[in-house]
C-alpha cells in the first residue's frame, strides 16, 4: 500500500493522482509478481470455495439453456441461486448478505489456536472452521459440484449444474498424456497453477490406476473422482 500510495502522490514526474501510473504500480509490484512462499496465503471462505468451483466449471442452472417462465423469458438466475443456497447458513456458517457485523462472519484479529497463534499470524476465516463445519462443507461442495452436473438424470431446475463433458472428453483416449492434460487443466481452473508436484503426482497415480473408461459417462466419473480429491485437499482450501 505504501509503495502504491507513493506513486499516487508522485508518478515520478511530479504529477499527483496519475491513475495510469497507479495501476502500473499495482500490477508490477513485487508482491503481485513473485511466487508466493512461506506464510503467504489464506483459508478460503466456504462460500468462496463453492462459487470458485462453479466459476471454474461453467455452472448453469438446471440445463444448458436456462429454464423459462410461462411468457418465454428466462427465470432469474439470482432467484435460482438463492433457492439452491438456502442450506448454507447451517452447513457453512455463513450465508450471502447475512453477515452479523461489518467484519463479515468472523473477527479480523482472530488467531486459530496452535501453530498459527504461536507464530502470531492472524487467520480470520478459521473462526468458522471446526470439526463439524469442515465435514459438512466438504460434503456440500462435493455434492453441489461433482455430483450435480449437466447430463445427470432428472436434475431439479433450481439446481446449479457444472459442465464436465469437456474435461471428460480429454480422457479419450485414456493414456498418460491425456491423464496429465486433465490434471493440468484442473490445476489451472481450480488452483491457478499452484498445485504442488507432490499433489500432481498423487492425482496422476490415482487416475492411472483406474479402469480405462469406454463411455462418456465413465470418463465423466473419473473427472468427478479427481474433483472430489482436489476439493478435500489442504492445498485447494488455502488460496495463494
Amino acid at each position: 500500500v505504501q509503495r502504491v500510495a507513493t506513486v499516487f502522490n508522485n508518478n515520478g514526474s511530479g504529477v499527483r493522482g496519475d491513475l495510469g501510473a497507479v495501476i502500473t504500480a499495482i500490477l508490477l509490484d513485487e508482491d503481485a509478481r513473485r511466487i508466493p512462499r512461506g506464510n503467504f496465503g489464506k483459508l478460503r471462505e466456504p462460500m468462496l470455495r463453492l462459487t470458485a468451483n462453479w466459476r471454474a466449471l461453467d455452472v448453469v442452472f438446471g440445463a444448458v439453456d436456462p429454464p423459462t417462465n410461462s411468457n418465454g423469458t428466462p427465470n432469474s438466475s439470482v432467484n435460482n441461486l438463492s433457492m439452491s443456497l438456502g442450506f448454507t447458513f447451517s452447513e457453512f456458517g455463513q450465508r450471502p448478505l447475512s453477515a452479523p457485523t461489518v467484519f463479515n462472519f468472523y473477527e479480523p484479529d482472530y488467531q486459530a489456536p496452535g501453530m498459527l497463534q504461536q507464530a502470531n499470524l492472524f487467520s480470520p476465516e478459521f473462526q468458522i472452521l471446526n470439526e463439524s463445519t469442515i465435514a459438512r462443507m466438504n460434503n456440500i461442495i462435493r455434492n453441489r459440484t461433482a455430483d450435480w452436473f449437466v447430463g445427470m438424470t432428472n436434475p431439479d431446475p433450481r439446481w446449479p449444474l457444472v459442465r464436465l463433458d469437456g474435461l471428460a472428453g480429454t480422457l479419450n483416449p485414456f493414456n498418460a498424456t491425456t491423464q496429465a492434460a486433465v490434471i493440468d487443466e484442473l490445476n489451472i481452473r481450480l488452483m491457478y497453477g499452484y498445485m504442488s508436484n507432490q499433489m500432481r503426482s498423487v492425482l496422476l497415480t490415482a487416475l492411472a490406476a483406474q479402469t480405462a473408461p469406454t463411455t462418456d459417462a465413465q470418463r465423466r466419473d473419473l473427472v468427478r473422482l479427481m474433483l472430489r480429491v482436489i476439493y478435500n485437499s489442504p492445498e485447494y482450501a488455502v488460496q495463494k
